[in-house]
């Protein structure tokens, strides 16, 4: 078939109904089981055990793991053990596998809020990792004569599905109808797309550790990488081109939504399906708290 012949259009996963919206599953990275104090009522001087328990619950490997411990002095708390924990790795859920856990203990030994005086200590443990959240969606092209011969046996395209990996950042991508012009130079449509922090942490790198991306000159909050990884024959116009390279963004009020132009660079002469992939890398933590009650031993040692 001649090319001049040929009126190509692209199509979403459901070519017949307006525009597809990707429903984005809630879901998480690491998620901190437990965290708590053994026991948590004690005498000033008593030995007290934390004991945090996390897992990867997400699909992606949590990269450089690490955590700390916040609201007491090590020094005034006599910890044996470092406040700070490099755990490394953890591998996510895969295929129906739960993902790796890990149990961190410390020791610590109680102050005393003075004599006879009872005082509830507040102690947070934190959880710093790097994380990767995709979706992929799947565009068909197809040319006008197989398009019109689905059209006259009342059939569409199969519907394909939008895949997504689990983490504590959902992408919620959308398709619109295509605009295909009659010349071979101007054909193209719209892809948006919305990321949203659903996880219950907060977007930072543990402070002092890892780099922070700028804006004009400035440090940008709450930043994410989105990559748009285009197959061959598509390209995004404009400034939504830096995509392909990798941008950062921030996420300021939980949320950031986008929409970009694709151009069909590339047309070819039979059906294909071309897959578009978002890509989100990411510095991420997440905490818990507990308490231990102290009360303070008398000179006489008549509280214990």
């Amino acid at each position: 078939m001649a090319k001049q012949a040929l009126l190509l259009l692209v199509l979403a996963i459901l070519v017949l109904s307006g525009c597809v919206t990707g429903p984005a599953p809630t879901g998480q990275g690491i998620t901190i089981l437990s965290f708590e104090a053994i026991p948590s009522e004690v005498y000033s001087g008593e030995n007290v055990q934390l004991a945090l328990k996390i897992q990867n619950q997400g699909a992606s490997t949590a990269k450089d793991v690490k955590v700390k411990l916040f609201g007491i002095d090590p020094t005034e708390w006599q910890a044996g053990t470092r406040f700070d924990r490099e755990i490394g790795d953890m591998v996510g859920a895969i295929e129906g596998m739960p993902g790796a856990t890990e149990t961190i203990y410390w020791t610590v030994q109680t102050p005393s809020p003075g004599p006879g005086i009872t005082y509830p200590y507040t102690v947070t443990a934190r959880v710093f990792y790097k994380y990767t959240t995709s979706a992929v969606q799947t565009i068909t092209v197809v040319s006008e004569k197989e398009f019109m011969d689905l059209k006259d046996r009342g059939q569409t395209l199969p519907i394909k599905s939008t895949v997504y990996t689990q983490g504590p950042l959902t992408i919620a991508m959308t398709t619109k109808p295509v605009y295909a012009s009659e010349t071979w130079e101007k054909k193209w449509f719209p892809i948006s797309f919305r990321i949203q922090n659903v996880g219950g942490g907060v977007l930072r790198a543990e402070p002092g550790w890892g780099w922070t991306p700028t804006y004009g000159g400035v440090e940008l909050e709450y930043p994410v990488k989105v990559t748009i990884e285009m197959p061959s024959g598509l390209s995004l116009r404009g400034d939504c081109a830096d995509y392909e390279w990798g941008k950062w963004v921030s996420l300021f009020d939980n949320s950031f939504e986008d929409t970009c132009l694709v151009d069909l660079t590339s047309i070819p002469e039979i059906s294909v399906d071309k897959t578009i992939r978002i890509k989100l890398d990411y510095d991420y933590y997440i905490s818990a708290s507990t308490t231990i009650t102290v009360t303070g031993r008398t000179a006489g040692g008549l509280f214990g």
